[in-house]
């Protein structure tokens, strides 16, 4: 994990170049400027764990080098989205940003949670900024796909398991609407809570 390796060395670079100035200039005799440069610290490790720096020079060519820079594990599957697209590694997944010239690190604010109908165990995320939506749901079927349907009849996306006996199943759904469903078993299965 790159990312990791990264944000230490900047934070250990940018603490040499503090310590050489404050003892230079003889200002760790005064304990609110120690307390100061303790804050603003703490503040810059909290804003390079949550903005990733790396998009504004570093554009990778897959999303296997985006994810891989971010995260160790196998990757099992690769959803593509419009403007995005999720990454499926064995029991987890993560999402990573379409550019005009490759790929980006997404950061938290970049993913938003839906839905979670827990009746169905549902959830679904929408990529902030786009129209593309990701759902995933457990143990929903024992065939290997399941359509997703807008409340027209017609198909917007495919439910997939990428693991052999998952209970997991992914889909990518352009432009999600709270009356898409799945058609599970002969029956119509609503993804969010319908009133």
């Amino acid at each position: 994990m790159w990312i990791v390796i990264v944000r230490i060395v900047l934070l250990l670079l940018f603490l040499a170049v503090a310590w050489l100035l404050f003892k230079r200039r003889k200002m760790f005799k005064k304990k609110i400027v120690v307390v100061l440069a303790i804050l603003f610290l703490v503040g810059l490790w909290w804003a390079l764990a949550i903005f990733p720096i790396e998009n504004f020079f570093i554009t990778f060519k897959s999303p296997q080098s985006a994810f891989y820079y971010t995260q160790m594990g196998q990757i099992e599957g690769i959803l593509y989205g419009n403007d995005s697209c999720m990454i499926i590694t064995k029991g987890s997944y993560s999402f990573v940003l379409k550019s005009a010239y490759g790929y980006k690190i997404t950061n938290p604010f970049s993913v938003r949670h839906i839905s979670h109908f827990f009746a169905r165990d549902f959830d679904v995320y929408n990529i902030s900024g786009t129209n593309d939506y990701y759902v995933v749901g457990s143990a929903i079927s024992k065939d290997d796909s399941v359509n997703i349907y807008n409340n027209s009849g017609e198909l917007v996306g495919v439910f997939k398991t990428y693991e052999a006996n998952s209970p997991f199943y992914f889909a990518y759904v352009n432009g999600f609407s709270k009356d898409d469903y799945a058609l599970i078993n002969g029956e119509k299965v609503f993804m969010t809570k319908q009133p």
